[in-house]
């Protein structure tokens, strides 16, 4: 599954497969991970005050026949034309009572016939992790989380115009015998307006008792319900010890939304 992490490799005999999936016309999204205030502006295709959870409206997003429709849930989506093709963000909320790790999510796109003309997968987004009773910390959708998700551009020929319905599908795992630990934050984000859009800096934070590499960000502008209208990152090679933090400056992204949340990742060795 290529949208994993490398390290979850090492479970490969602990993983028990978690298949879920979700109805798409629920309650409105609530802001997830860390959140901080964002810029007050609008734009032309994010209104202030925008209050819809799914964009566009009208277009169906269903679970994948046979998926458990009780467990992770999508709650809010976007799907919009970007500056090189179509993109989609969502945001999904884990309503099981366990955690669920190195979750991603798959959407199918069907056309007017109904037929799958691509797919897309990405992984999905959290703040919690959690050490295995191996000592190896991994992130997971912890329960009632919010995670988020972004899609790279899909294929420059599909047309938002063509597109019948979308079907999605979570792939995670359930990891035995897990605890949760404070690995990583994100505080002190701040919208930065510049003249190709808006970019986020902020500081991220080790906890651990262990060193951080292959450090990421992922921050994502929201409407007023939560719902991901863009996706900014910033990512770093260094490696950060025990108590250490970065100050990061994310890429720029070309939606404005009325909060942002922030998803922080990483890589640990002893």
């Amino acid at each position: 599954m290529p949208f994993l992490p490398s390290f979850v490799l090492w479970a490969s005999a602990l993983l028990v497969p978690l298949a879920c999936a979700a109805n798409t016309r629920d309650e409105p999204a609530a802001a997830a991970g860390s959140s901080a205030s964002a810029s007050a502006g609008g734009s032309a295709t994010t209104p202030v005050g925008d209050a819809r959870a799914f964009v566009p409206e009208g277009l169906a997003n269903t679970p994948m026949d046979g998926q458990v429709v009780d467990s992770l849930k999508l709650i809010a989506f976007t799907l919009r034309q970007g500056a090189g093709g179509l993109v989609l963000y969502g945001a999904v909320r884990n309503d099981r009572e366990t955690p669920a790790c190195e979750a991603g999510m798959t959407t199918y796109f069907l056309d007017q016939a109904g037929q799958v003309v691509t797919t897309a997968t990405s992984v999905l987004e959290s703040t919690h992790f959690y050490r295995t009773d191996a000592g190896v910390v991994i992130r997971c959708i912890g329960p009632g989380e919010i995670a988020m998700t972004g899609s790279a551009e899909l294929p420059n020929d599909l047309q938002l115009v063509d597109l019948g319905s979308l079907r999605h599908a979570f792939p995670a795992f359930t990891v035995n015998e897990i605890v949760p630990v404070e690995a990583l934050t994100v505080s002190d984000v701040k919208p930065v307006t510049t003249g190709v859009g808006t970019l986020y800096a902020g500081t991220l934070q080790n906890h651990l008792g262990l060193s951080a590499g292959s450090l990421h960000v992922k921050i994502f502008p929201v409407n007023r319900v939560g719902r991901p209208l863009g996706m900014a990152a910033a990512d770093s090679a260094a490696e950060l010890p025990p108590g250490g933090s970065w100050r990061f400056e994310t890429g720029t992204v070309d939606a404005d939304g009325v909060d942002s949340v922030a998803y922080p990742s990483a890589t640990f060795t002893r």
